[in-house]
């Protein structure tokens, strides 16, 4: 017993599955960018601060900015908790000399 598959209409209807596909998301795309720019609206609406520049950047670069200006903003808190630091040690010695002479 023989069974014979043509695989020519397999491949055509295959084809045609994915034209009609693509034909679809391409009207897709254009929903799709009408979300985004009524959503970025909401975002800028919600984070006035942010810049629209940097929302309109690769999320790459977005996260490059954000690690930058995180490790920027800590060591500059560094510095303060070293400066606290050093302000509290001196008051304690102060203090304690003023503890010492009353």
């Amino acid at each position: 017993m023989n069974i014979d598959v043509n695989l020519t209409w397999i491949l055509v209807l295959l084809v045609i599955v994915i034209v009609l596909f693509l034909l679809h998301n391409l009207g897709g795309l254009k929903i799709f960018s009408k979300h985004d720019n009524e959503f970025s609206k909401q975002f800028l609406d919600k984070f006035p601060l942010v810049n629209p520049d940097f929302y309109d950047k690769t999320s790459k670069m977005r996260d490059a900015e954000n690690n930058q200006e995180i490790h920027e903003l800590n060591k500059r808190l560094e510095v303060l908790e070293t400066n606290y630091n050093y302000i509290a040690e001196q008051l304690n010695t102060i203090m304690g000399e003023i503890k010492k002479r009353g």
